[in-house]
């Protein structure tokens, strides 16, 4: 089994097993650490797997390319902010310390993740613009009528924090929107090519959802069994990932039935 086959059969275990401990009646403790850490495993994986992808591609399908380098990157540094909020967490049992070191990495993985979506979108062929122009001005609109109240309330009050959470669903809304458009070209012609991107749209909704649970469920703590809709995108885009590089039958024949 090669390399990325190996990631993705570790990061399945290690989804299952977080599973196990997150949704069983463990202590709230065991939950928590099974829920942020394991999901730190699983960002990292993902973001090495699109690595791959990455050193794999020919040269030829520069857009491309440049694409999973940027996606790897993204994820890499959603590992990196897990991480540092895990680490203080429940090492120090504090959030406060490390606040902006997260959310700064958290915002600039996601503008990572748009820009690479924005690259693959730029390397398919579409017959016509106005679907483009039609979808992103969507996107961009749902986008800004999202932030627009919390944007309002940081003018007034300085609710730093409320203001950066609403914004990751602005960004959850424009990658909705990207990715409709990369994923329409091979929908229209049934290629082989479509799993990997329709695992890299389902792990955006997954996303989408999550941050929507976390900015509106006042009961969310460490541990609670949204966090599996989150480590679930990272799953997912291991999964495209692998997809891509053509290293994955068993899961491509089971989509296509």
């Amino acid at each position: 089994m090669r390399v990325s086959g190996v990631f993705a059969a570790v990061c399945i275990a290690v989804f299952l097993v977080q599973g196990a401990l997150v949704l069983s009646p463990q202590s709230s403790l065991v939950a928590g650490i099974a829920g942020d850490g394991l999901s730190v495993v699983l960002a990292f994986a993902a973001g090495v797997c699109c690595l791959f992808v990455w050193r794999k591609m020919e040269v030829q399908f520069y857009a491309e390319k440049r694409g999973w380098l940027l996606i790897g990157v993204a994820f890499l540094l959603f590992a990196l902010a897990d991480g540092i909020w895990a680490y203080f967490e429940f090492v120090h049992s504090s959030k406060f310390p490390v606040f902006l070191g997260p959310q700064i990495l958290w915002t600039a993985g996601y503008l990572f993740w748009i820009a690479a979506l924005g690259q693959f979108l730029g390397a398919r062929f579409l017959p016509s613009k106005a679907p483009v122009i039609g979808v992103l001005a969507i996107a961009i609109a749902l986008a800004l009528f999202h932030a627009y109240v919390p944007f309002m309330k940081f003018i007034q009050d300085g609710h730093l924090l409320l203001f950066m959470n609403n914004l990751y669903v602005s960004y959850d809304f424009m990658l909705l929107g990207l990715v409709v458009l990369v994923l329409a070209p091979f929908v229209a012609h049934h290629t082989q090519l479509l799993t990997a991107w329709v695992l890299l749209g389902l792990a955006i909704i997954l996303r989408l959802v999550f941050d929507f649970i976390l900015l509106n469920v006042q009961g969310y703590w460490a541990g609670h069994p949204a966090i599996l809709l989150y480590s679930g995108t990272y799953l997912l885009c291991l999964l495209a990932a692998h997809a891509k590089l053509g290293l994955s039958p068993v899961v491509k024949t089971w989509l296509s039935r």
